[in-house]
């Protein structure tokens, strides 16, 4: 490691800059974590905290001495990629936080200081990795690294993109074939700033830009074992990175470093020396690396263990392995969940329960050894409530005149970009991932509609996203089945058969249109009750029944009506258990409920009735029927305010949120009669932000009573 500090044969010479904010991103199965000055302001590190699951950015701000937390959604559900850098400003200005996606083709950028956000979408057919990286010089933004699956390019590859700034042009400078990235960060390299990647799970790579027209691929290392990870940090006093590999649950941990030389034909211009194996003393769930003090050219080495109760912190020596310096203990009934880097040689230690972050505490460096302050709360993980419909056609309706709705969906977050002329960016659909604002244009000839025009993304071949509105909380012609679909128990005949199941239709909210039915993805068939002989639906086995009101099914079909789809199972009904409620797994359904219905996954809609699992288990619904729905969910215009948590004494505290219109002056009043004129203000009037919602809390006392409301000024 030593000889890191020569000319490099390869002609290049290293070197090495003041100890700078280190931008890496740490990720697991449930979060990705980096530290970031969101003013750009030099001083203390803020920290940035997503929910892969949720799309949930968690954002902890210094602030007089103190850490501020807020939430704010990036729009981006089952977030598979995070990077941060100075993607929407020029250099000295605040940074942007970047969320993706593959099956949403883009990342979503936003810049906590200013409250701007853009759609980058143009970054691969599925970006599967992305890294803020600086490529060009001058006074401009960060440029993007981008991985993404392409079939037209061989498989895979790994594209840099000139960033115009804010929502601005995205030029690519160059790409090259690659495996399948699924994690990349900014690292300082021998060759001057790069990135690193996880590629095919089982190999790693650092690519660079060098100044010269294209990316080059620095070092790899093939061959790793599955399910490994990596950390990088300025492990062996070199004073650039070099990288620790590990595979959670294993006591030992492999240290490789790039070397001088290389470059010859199509090598490596700065190869991999070999790994060196060294033991950890435990079972490892983390490995991260914390800066020291400014002048070092040495980071120290935070290892938490795979139950997150113990950190433990080590020198890695030059030339040796990992030395103890101090060990930590998560608060009682806590786990270590990550740790992010401050000036200074201080780092905070975030912990939490199930991988998810619900504390922090700081670990303040004296000069000799490290005190963890009190534990900190985090704001805890709660969805937006706001609910639009998406409208849901069987290919594109401004190109295709037979274009045939199919569905009208209730779908989750929501919002619009200033940059794009105020079009969807984003929705979390509680159906198929839908992600609009695909950059492939038409030319639309006749009637007067000549010119290119922005497509929705044809997610499917059979499904095209066409509109987004406002929620339609008022009811819509629907097809009714009578009875509904659900598990019915077999009714005998005189004979001992099994006698028909026959199902009613009728037509809700709507009149003069035929119903068409059918049964397991048979031909439709006109609904007539009263021919003869009846066309109903009739059944003795279990089946999936669909039916819709509108014209003869075909090409040149319109339907008035969304397709009501029921599976009906007919059997011994299952016996009905008391118990109280269960959930062992800790994803907010009933563990019984789970069984009877066969539900697992809290946000899946299995009947596409724009109702989630756990909206239907808490409205006492059918889910796998789309005629039994819970309530409407509130307009996202107009003010709603829902109990989202309770802290029992001695805390006796009352959690909020309020929803409604962003930019429209809101306010919260409370009272404890309801009286005309006994209504006063608990939350002063406010400007509802682009979120469309706000989180207070409220004491409370046992015994006593007092009444909340949401209001507009």
């Amino acid at each position: 490691m030593k000889h890191f500090l020569s000319i490099l044969a390869a002609g290049f010479v290293l070197f090495l800059p003041a100890q700078a904010q280190r931008l890496f991103t740490v990720e697991s199965e449930q979060e990705s974590v980096s530290a970031i000055q969101l003013q750009n302001d030099g001083l203390l590190d803020d920290v940035v905290v997503l929910d892969r699951a949720s799309g949930l950015l968690r954002l902890g701000r210094w602030s007089g001495g103190a850490m501020t937390w807020e939430t704010t959604p990036s729009g981006i559900t089952e977030a598979e990629f995070m990077t941060v850098g100075q993607l929407a400003l020029p250099p000295g200005q605040a940074m942007s936080v970047a969320v993706g996606r593959a099956s949403w083709q883009r990342a979503e950028v936003l810049t906590p200081q200013t409250g701007g956000r853009f759609s980058r979408d143009s970054l691969g057919l599925l970006p599967t990795a992305l890294v803020a990286l600086p490529m060009t010089g001058g006074p401009v933004p960060d440029d993007y690294l981008s991985g993404s699956g392409d079939l037209s390019f061989g498989g895979t590859r790994l594209t840099a993109f000139r960033n115009g700034g804010g929502a601005a042009f995205l030029n690519p400078l160059d790409e090259k074939p690659a495996g399948l990235l699924k994690s990349g960060n900014r690292a300082q390299t021998l060759l001057g700033i790069g990135a690193v990647f996880l590629a095919n799970g089982n190999a790693l790579q650092v690519w660079s830009w060098r100044g010269l027209p294209e990316l080059q691929l620095d070092a790899e290392l093939a061959g790793l074992p599955p399910g490994i990870r990596y950390a990088a940090g300025r492990f062996g006093g070199s004073g650039v990175d070099s990288y620790l590999l590990f595979v959670p649950g294993e006591s030992s941990f492999q240290h490789v470093a790039q070397q001088p030389g290389g470059g010859g034909g199509a090598g490596p211009a700065a190869p991999f020396g070999p790994p060196t194996t060294w033991p950890m003393g435990m079972a490892t769930g983390q490995l991260m690396a914390v800066s020291s003090p400014a002048g070092t050219v040495n980071d120290w080495l935070l290892a938490v263990s795979q139950d997150g109760a113990t950190a433990r912190l080590f020198d890695f020596t030059p030339g040796g392995g990992p030395v103890l310096r101090q060990s930590f203990s998560a608060p009682a009934g806590q786990s270590f969940t990550a740790a992010a880097s401050q000036p200074g040689g201080h780092f905070l230690l975030l912990h939490g329960t199930a991988g998810r972050t619900t504390g922090w505490q700081r670990a303040a460096y004296s000069g000799g050894t490290h005190t963890l302050s009190a534990p900190g709360a985090v704001p805890p993980l709660q969805s937006s409530q706001a609910r639009a419909t998406l409208f849901v056609f069987d290919t594109e309706p401004w190109v295709t005149t037979s274009a045939s709705l199919t569905q009208l969906r209730r779908v989750g977050d929501w919002t619009t970009g200033a940059a794009n002329g105020g079009d969807v960016t984003f929705l979390s659909d509680l159906g198929i991932p839908s992600g609009l604002r695909n950059p492939s244009t038409v030319t639309l000839a006749g009637g007067g509609l000549g010119g290119s025009f922005l497509l929705p993304s044809q997610v499917r071949p059979d499904v095209s996203v066409a509109a987004l509105g406002g929620a339609l909380n008022a009811a819509r012609p629907l097809v009714v089945f009578n009875p509904p679909a659900g598990h019915y128990a077999p009714v005998l005949d005189t004979g001992g058969g099994v006698r028909p199941l026959d199902v009613a239709l009728t037509l809700q909210g709507g009149g003069g249109q035929g119903i068409w039915w059918r049964i397991n993805q048979g031909g439709w068939q006109f609904y007539d009750p009263a021919g003869n002989p009846p066309v109903v639906p009739s059944f003795t086995s279990g089946v999936t029944l669909e039916a819709f009101a509108g014209s003869t099914p075909g090409p040149s079909a319109t339907a008035s009506t969304a397709i009501t789809r029921g599976v009906y199972t007919i059997g011994p009904l299952p016996a009905l258990v008391p118990e109280p409620f269960a959930d062992l797994n800790g994803n907010g359904l009933s563990d019984s409920w789970e069984q009877i219905f066969r539900q697992f996954n809290p946000a899946a809609d299995t009947d596409g009735d724009g109702a989630d699992a756990l909206a239907e288990m808490l409205g006492g619904t059918d889910p796998g029927n789309p005629a039994s729905t819970p309530p409407p969910s509130t307009d996202p215009g107009q003010p709603a305010l829902f109990l989202t948590g309770v802290d029992p004494p001695p805390a006796s505290l009352l959690y909020f949120r309020l929803t409604g219109k962003p930019g429209v002056r809101h306010a919260v009043q409370s009272s404890t009669t309801m009286g005309a004129g006994q209504w006063s203000d608990f939350v002063t009037e406010f400007t509802m932000p682009l979120g469309g919602f706000h989180d207070f809390t409220a004491p409370y006392a046992p015994g006593s009573r007092r009444f909340f409301r949401g209001v507009t000024r």
